[in-house]
């Protein structure tokens, strides 16, 4: 990941993942939306070895000086709940530092979507119902289309193919597939350099380094 402390970093996670923490509500929602986000992640290098990588969590860095007071409302508010893991600054400065993270844990609810996730198997993550409550927003048009496996997401993903790759590939080759490429380490995880994808078996075992 290039963290910007002004610009939101936008991967996987904050795309397919991270909008299911809206089932926590208008207060949680609400709270969440007048802080600073810069990006967010399945996992830190960081906190190598340390408990709080268990679990079915989502991390999400936030700017704390840009909005101070929403900054620490929000972490007030979410110690309080259940679903609150951890939190941590990832600078060695903790006076100059403006990043502040907190691992919240996803509802329950989608723990199942959180496994696919990880498999990058996205369009086996939600049903149709939580699709509409989750992606129905003008803006997670593109989402939504990934995620349902739509004919707008097949035309994007074999340009996307024919971009990254330089090679055509043909409708009946990839409609067994997935329509979007799978996780790559360095763009979900904080701190990882690795440009190998994540592969999980079936037992999610998680190698991260």
């Amino acid at each position: 990941m290039i963290i910007q402390k002004d610009k939101l970093y936008i991967n996987k996670t904050w795309r397919f993942l991270l909008p299911c923490l809206k089932e926590y509500g208008g207060h949680f929602v609400n709270r969440l939306n007048v802080t600073r986000k810069m990006a967010a992640g399945i996992y830190d290098t960081l906190l190598n070895g340390a408990q709080v990588g268990a679990g079915r969590n989502v991390y999400v860095l936030f700017n704390k000086k840009s909005t101070p007071k929403e900054f620490k409302s929000f972490l007030n508010y979410t110690k309080g709940q259940s679903y609150f893991k951890y939190d941590y600054c990832p600078e060695p400065d903790l006076l100059a530092a403006y990043a502040h993270c907190i691992v919240i844990e996803i509802p329950e609810k989608y723990f199942g979507a959180y496994d696919k996730f990880l498999q990058s198997k996205y369009s086996e993550m939600y049903n149709e119902q939580e699709l509409k409550y989750l992606f129905s927003s003008k803006g997670k048009q593109e989402e939504y289309a990934i995620l349902s496996k739509s004919n707008t997401a097949l035309t994007k993903f074999k340009k996307t193919i024919e971009e990254e790759f330089g090679e055509k590939i043909n409708t009946e080759s990839v409609y067994n597939s997935e329509w979007e490429l799978p996780l790559k380490k360095k763009e979900e995880i904080f701190n990882c350099t690795s440009e190998d994808r994540i592969f999980f078996n079936k037992d999610l075992d998680k190698v991260w380094k």
